[in-house]
């Protein structure tokens, strides 16, 4: 039973320090271990779709809002041209409701803004750090290249004493 646990550990292991890319290929490569805090907190592609789903909500809420400013003004007007007092108060306490409810949607689209600022500050900041892998990749592309060209030359070189010692 001890032998399984320690087997079942080395697994875990083992899987956690495979390198994984990331399942929304954004272009991230790294530990199988680390790809889920990528996914939740880095990736653009993640943080591009909850962007939009940001705008969408912003644009419901202003869509919401000026709806409910219609409904404010219509309010008022009649309000404006009843006479009678008991109906009056009526309309007045419908006016001050629909001001309430005005006052949340502006907080809701206030609220809505900042995320979606806090996301757009979020994706330029994924963006940038994709740059820099790119680049840094670019960078180890060359060495491997310059590696490989290396290793040619000193195969080219041994050729002639590999020849000499054959004879």
């Amino acid at each position: 039973a001890v032998e399984d646990l320690q087997a079942h550990r080395f697994l875990s292991n083992l899987i956690d320090k495979t390198d994984v890319r990331c399942c929304h290929k954004c272009g991230w490569q790294g530990r199988f271990d680390q790809r889920r805090g990528h996914v939740d907190e880095n990736c653009p592609v993640v943080l591009q779709r909850q962007l939009a789903e940001a705008k969408e909500a912003a644009q419901r809420m202003q869509h919401e809002l000026a709806e409910a400013r219609e409904t404010e003004e219509k309010l008022r007007k009649e309000l404006a041209d009843n006479q009678d007092v008991a109906l009056r108060k009526e309309k007045e306490a419908e006016l001050q409701q629909a001001e309430q409810e005005l006052q949340y949607e502006k907080a809701k689209v206030a609220e809505a803004e900042k995320g979606l600022e806090r996301e757009s500050t979020k994706l330029a900041e994924a963006e940038q750090e994709l740059q820099r892998r790119k680049a840094k990749l670019a960078e180890a592309e060359q060495g491997l290249h310059r590696e490989k060209s290396e290793l040619a030359e000193a195969k080219q070189a041994l050729q002639p004493k590999k020849a000499n010692l054959a004879e």
